[in-house]
């Protein structure tokens, strides 16, 4: 079997002496032998002899066959992600779900952000996508749904209504198409809030589009890390309560070492 490397899904690290695993893929989380917590930041590059013959020289060369066999045993356990595979059988996975990421950009700074503020990148010339490129997303969705009923389109971003008419267009384009292969979509979308004007909620309406709402807590916490020049909180419960009782409406609440004690309590609210 042919594997490769996908250190960025993984990570390894020790509190309070003690070595702990993570999954980003998978969610999987669990405490490890300091053996395996070597092997893995060997890992981190594809293990060669000569990284083996160094392992074995720091471990022992039993010690290190154990630990290598033991993330062998994860990895068939479907617990980590550790390694894909290159080789498969199976040429065409069926899907029915697509994360369309409409556009990069944002018009907040959260202080957590992993793209840059909501920049992306410093670099970056061209930040929407285009019609044409969301359409054969689409196309690619429905020729790879095979026998599933419905397809379910997932609107993303950066802050994907910075984007609007290409919602709009996928909305048409996706719900047109997929008639003619009688089987239904499915639409939600993941915001900031911020966009939610009452023409777009309409839209939302008219459409049954879902939406996740950005809130990382009550609105002294929400607003120390989701900068906005005013109170996101208070811009977000202004555009969606008189919708409310109309939209499906949840919350996405980023935990973070600034606001992980008060979103405990902040969650066990709901």
């Amino acid at each position: 079997m042919s594997l490769e490397t996908n250190m960025l899904d993984i990570h390894v690290f020790k509190a309070h002496g003690t070595f702990f695993l993570y999954d980003v893929q998978t969610n999987y989380k669990e405490k490890i032998e300091p053996s395996f917590y070597e092997v893995l930041k060997f890992l981190e590059y594809p293990l060669s002899a000569d990284n083996y013959a160094e392992l074995s020289a720091l471990l022992g060369p039993t010690e290190a066959d154990i630990a290598i066999r033991n993330i062998e045993h994860y990895i068939k356990k479907g617990k980590i992600n550790y390694f894909k595979i290159i080789e498969s059988k199976q040429k065409r996975i069926p899907i029915n779900s697509l994360d369309l990421c409409v556009v990069q950009d944002c018009n907040m700074k959260c202080t957590y952000c992993y793209a840059h503020y909501g920049t992306y990148s410093e670099n970056l010339t061209t930040s929407k996508m285009t019609a044409e490129t969301a359409r054969k997303a689409v196309d690619f969705l429905l020729e790879h749904s095979k026998d599933y009923p419905y397809i379910k389109i997932t609107f993303f971003g950066g802050e994907p209504l910075l984007n609007f008419e290409v919602i709009k267009e996928v909305v048409r384009y996706a719900d047109s198409e997929a008639r003619l292969k009688k089987k239904r979509v499915i639409y939600d979308m993941v915001t900031n809030g911020t966009l939610l004007k009452e023409a777009v909620c309409q839209f939302l309406l008219e459409h049954n589009i879902s939406i996740i709402v950005s809130l990382d807590g009550y609105k002294e916490l929400n607003d120390q890390t989701k900068l906005f020049g005013k109170s996101h909180y208070e811009a977000v419960i202004k555009n969606i309560k008189p919708f409310t009782k109309k939209l499906h409406i949840t919350t996405r609440t980023t935990t973070c070492k600034t606001n992980y004690k008060a979103n405990n309590t902040y969650c066990q609210s709901f």
